[in-house]
């Protein structure tokens, strides 16, 4: 996420395989505040 966050990485579409219990609700929202932080989006839907 940083590396998109800084612009080294142009990615758009993100795929995360996390077991249960692996955080699966915790890492949108910590992508959520790195991009909006780095003003790359508005808002997350």
């Amino acid at each position: 996420m940083s590396a998109i966050a800084v612009g080294e990485l142009d990615a758009r579409d993100i795929l995360a395989a996390v077991t249960p219990g692996g955080g699966k609700s915790l890492l949108p929202v910590l992508a959520a505040v790195r991009l909006i932080s780095a003003g790359l989006v508005e808002r997350i839907c």
